[in-house]
């Protein structure tokens, strides 16, 4: 891989890397946008292009009448994101006729009456769109409570699994003092090494990170530097 070719993979990885990780308390980010993808003519169904894009399609072996499924990923801590799943859970629900919402993070039907708190309807949807704001219900749970009777939610986890993985995960947040500190001792050896292999603007791409993370730089400031280098045209082969 050439010097261009190392830039812009570089860049590029960690614009959508951060883009789409944890980002729910920071500002909108103001970078050029990437060009959205509207549903493929062929397919019987409309989904908004701003709401969410569509990666890929495949179709059933059998022939026949086969149900149409849609998987939706998404940044779990991300206000935005959770606000578009729940626009394109709407579309497919009343514009499409979806009748079923799996979802995860849930082992049984969902029950719209946990959510509500008091009988005044105008106080109970303020209540719910504060939490939905703080991040506290998702965007599935936020549009369960205003989706038709007709509209099945159902949790898909597996009991045993699911906190077999909980588990883990508290396992390895335990431990991340422990790691920091490894990863703090390898880090100087890093550093070394990068100046002699690494070209001028791989470092910028590095540097700016690491003053990202120390809280000196913006995330605003951070995402439009990663979209200048990831974009910008001399660098395209």
């Amino acid at each position: 891989m050439n010097e261009v070719s190392q830039i812009k993979s570089a860049a590029s990885f960690l614009l959508v890397f951060f883009t789409f990780q944890t980002l729910a308390s920071g500002a909108p980010l103001d970078f050029p946008q990437a060009e959205v993808a509207a549903a493929p003519s062929f397919l019987p169904f409309h989904v908004s292009p701003y709401a969410g894009r569509i990666e890929k399609v495949f179709s059933a072996k059998k022939s026949g009448k086969t149900p149409f499924v849609f998987l939706i990923q998404d940044a779990h801590d991300s206000l935005d994101a959770q606000e578009n799943v729940r626009k394109l859970l709407r579309e497919l629900v009343e514009e499409n006729g979806v009748d079923l919402v799996c979802f995860e993070g849930g082992m049984k039907a969902l029950r719209k009456d946990f959510y509500h708190f008091t009988d005044d309807a105008s106080v109970n949807l303020k209540i719910l769109d504060r939490l939905f704001a703080q991040g506290l219900i998702s965007g599935v749970e936020r549009y369960a409570i205003e989706a038709p009777e007709r509209v099945r939610f159902q949790g898909v986890e597996e009991k045993k699994s699911y906190f077999e993985n909980l588990r883990l995960a508290r396992k390895i947040f335990s431990e991340e003092e422990e790691t920091t500190q490894v990863l703090e001792t390898l880090d100087p050896i890093f550093a070394q090494l990068a100046g002699r292999l690494v070209t001028n603007p791989i470092k910028k791409i590095r540097d700016d990170k690491k003053r990202f993370e120390a809280g000196h730089l913006s995330l605003s400031r951070y995402a439009k530097t990663l979209a200048r280098s990831a974009m910008r045209k001399q660098w395209i082969a």
